[in-house]
Order: structure tokens, then sequence, then C-alpha cells
């Protein structure tokens, strides 16, 4: 067992264009550039018996001193939204990443043997579908899904929720 903290941070920019085709339909396209870091702080585990059975060792333990990862992401998607009626809205997007300038400042060791931060580039797609339910004035309750398909560390995720969006 043991404890550590980790502090996230970035930076990006984004440019767009949304053209309105229809007056239920409009599209957009964008790119972005995204650097990003994360600071592990110091982690050690012990090499003794654990607090929950006295007679298990840890042969072996992992330690770091902590560092810094840093990551530079580029991005091209686009959407199409379009509005059923008077209340509801659909809207789908696609979009590619790509990660570069993987850098690992971590020095880890498992039982005093290092171990290699694997580092590289890594591209992925990028999906997602929303539902709004437009309520009154500038309010619109949501559903959505987002996801993603890449291979490791990437992996494919799915996730999903509800929100309430104001525009002013």
């Amino acid at each position: 067992t043991g404890r550590t903290s980790v502090t996230s941070a970035s930076v990006f920019a984004r440019l767009g264009y949304v053209a309105r085709l229809t007056p239920q339909d409009e599209a957009s396209a964008s790119f972005e550039y995204a650097r990003g870091w994360q600071r592990s702080g110091r982690y050690a585990e012990a090499s003794v018996a654990g607090s929950f059975d006295p007679n298990l060792a840890n042969p072996y333990p992992i330690a770091s001193a902590g560092g810094t990862d840093s990551l530079s992401i580029v991005k091209a998607g686009g959407q199409w939204t379009h509005l059923w009626g008077d209340r509801v809205e659909t809207q789908l997007n696609l979009g590619v990443a790509h990660a570069f300038d993987t850098r690992s400042g971590l020095a880890a060791t498992l039982g005093g043997s290092p171990i290699a931060t694997p580092v590289g580039d890594y591209t992925w797609a990028e999906y997602g579908a929303r539902v709004g339910y437009r309520l009154v004035g500038s309010r619109v309750l949501d559903t959505f899904l987002y996801g993603t398909l890449g291979g490791r560390p990437i992996n494919d995720t799915i996730h999903g929720g509800a929100g309430l969006r104001y525009a002013f």
C-alpha cells in the first residue's frame, strides 16, 4: 500500500467553422492543438508485511521519486446538428486525434530494478451522439454518448450522461 498525489494541467487552442445549412441543420468542422502535463508525486511501497495480513510480505515493492509526463495532441473533427420540430435536436460528431511529443519524467523501480516507461505516438478516433430537448428560453436538457476507438493505451471507450445547457 502506498499513496501519491497527481496534478494535471493542459492548454489548448481550437479553430473551427460553423455553417447553417438550413433552418434545421448546421454543420461544423474544427481543428485543435493541446499540450498537457501530469505531475505524479513520490510513491513507495514497503517490502515488509502488509497491515491486512502480517504473514504476507511484498517481495516486489515499487517506488518512484515522482516526475512529470507530457504530450501534445492534434485533433480534427466535425459535427452535424439537426432540429426536429421546435424542441428536439440531435447531434452526431466524428473526429480523429493524434498524440505526439510524448515524454515521461517518471523513473520507477520494481524490487530495485528500473521499470521502462513506454512513450510513443498514438492515434485514435472519437465519436459521439447527443439528443437535446429545448426547455424554455435558452435551456436545453441533453443526454449523450461519447467514445474513443484506438489501440493501447487509448483503447476503446464509451461513456454517457446527461446535462443542462444554457446559452447566453
